[in-house]
């Protein structure tokens, strides 16, 4: 398959997952908001005031690490067997199976994007951050995403071969 043919499948993919996980829903994708709001606020929440961690600049810590670790989570338990649930289509069709993995990190990284975006526009009224910090940003998600996808696409791999790899992943997490 040609690269421009990928990149059609992989969108495809995309918009097919994106629209399937909301259908029926009643917030629909404000689903994508809620979940990081709600963990990012009960974290400050018990940390800051109720045990009273003392850390300067406690929120964007917070931001740092949990946004994160929500996309990988999410991504590795969501991809970790889509090899072998998706084994039909990928018998039937010309679909490369690692656009599969692709299109569903695409998915999660754009449900990781918008509660970051909004939590980072809030963070900034309230505290300062340097103009390299804020520029270095967008390379620090590109390394999130390239690595979370390639050990998405490696679990799913060992999942082909060893079944246990799913409940091992979900344990580890």
């Amino acid at each position: 398959m040609r690269i421009q043919e990928q990149f059609t499948v992989i969108t495809t993919l995309t918009v097919a997952e994106m629209k399937g996980r909301y259908r029926n829903t009643f917030a629909g994708l404000l689903w994508v908001m809620f979940n990081p709001l709600i963990l990012f606020s009960v974290h400050a929440l018990i940390f800051k005031h109720v045990l009273r961690i003392d850390l300067d600049r406690y929120y964007t810590f917070l931001l740092s690490g949990l946004l994160p670790w929500i996309y990988i989570s999410n991504t590795l338990t969501q991809t970790v067997h889509s090899f072998i649930t998706m084994r039909e289509p990928l018998l039937s069709f010309q679909i490369h199976p690692v656009s599969i993995i692709i299109s569903k990190s695409i998915d999660s990284f754009i449900n990781f994007i918008f509660p970051f975006g909004f939590l980072f526009i809030l963070l900034s009224q309230i505290e300062s951050f340097t103009y390299i910090g804020i520029l270095l940003v967008p390379i620090a998600m590109f390394f999130i995403f390239v690595t979370t996808t390639a050990l998405a696409i490696f679990l799913a791999t060992l999942q082909v071969f060893f079944r246990d790899t799913q409940y091992l992943t979900h344990f580890t997490l």
